[in-house]
């Protein structure tokens, strides 16, 4: 499988973490447990991700 990274996939990439910082700021203005519990879950996710698209050995 290839993934083809184009300057406008990098934009929205970086929209879309700015949009997720946003959100985590304001839960952790609320909440900051409930903002470290889903940054972990978040990262966790993204982590596997990256390990289920990374090219086999």
């Amino acid at each position: 499988m290839q993934v083809h990274l184009t300057g406008k996939g990098v934009l929205i990439s970086l929209l879309v973490l700015l949009m997720v910082l946003a959100v985590l700021g304001v839960v952790w203005l609320i909440s900051p447990p409930w903002a470290i519990a889903i940054g972990l879950v978040l990262f966790v996710l993204i982590k596997g991700l990256f390990a289920l698209l990374k090219p086999s050995e």
